[in-house]
């Protein structure tokens, strides 16, 4: 997965905007300047399978909202200036409503970010699809 972000993310050229050499970085000592969401920090089992962001719809669920609204609000709090990216049309939910509610700024969201698991037949269609949006959200 970690391959696939970097790749994405040396596309986009975020490593210009956010004044490193190599968006490999941000997996080594820049670690602070993105922030990657994709779960819930318990393990989630909905009838005894593992949860994947759908069936229930995180925000539909009062349990697993409580669990973004405790745990992940609290955390994106501390990074104001750090680039969020969904992992995931589940997750982009959340940020959406964390934009709507003024908790985050828009222009610190990629939103549109493909799922990046390689069972993700679509990730790569996904990002040329959305890549000039993505790009656009980088150079605010």
């Amino acid at each position: 997965m970690r391959k696939n972000l970097v790749e994405m993310l040396d596309e986009l050229n975020l490593n210009k905007k956010i004044s490193i050499d190599f968006c490999s970085e941000l997996f080594e000592n820049k670690d602070e300047l993105i922030h990657t969401t994709l779960d819930i920090p318990y393990s989630v089992f909905i009838k005894n399978k593992n949860y994947t962001g759908f069936g229930p719809k995180i925000l539909g669920n009062e349990i697993l909202k409580s669990y973004f609204e405790k745990y992940f609000y609290k955390e994106v709090k501390k990074l104001p200036n750090t680039f969020i990216i969904p992992l995931g049309k589940a997750f982009e939910e959340v940020l959406g409503l964390m934009i709507s509610k003024k908790l985050i700024k828009k222009e610190q969201c990629l939103l549109g970010f493909p799922h990046l698991l390689d069972a993700n037949g679509h990730r790569k269609i996904q990002f040329k699809d959305n890549k000039e949006n993505l790009i656009n959200i980088v150079n605010e």
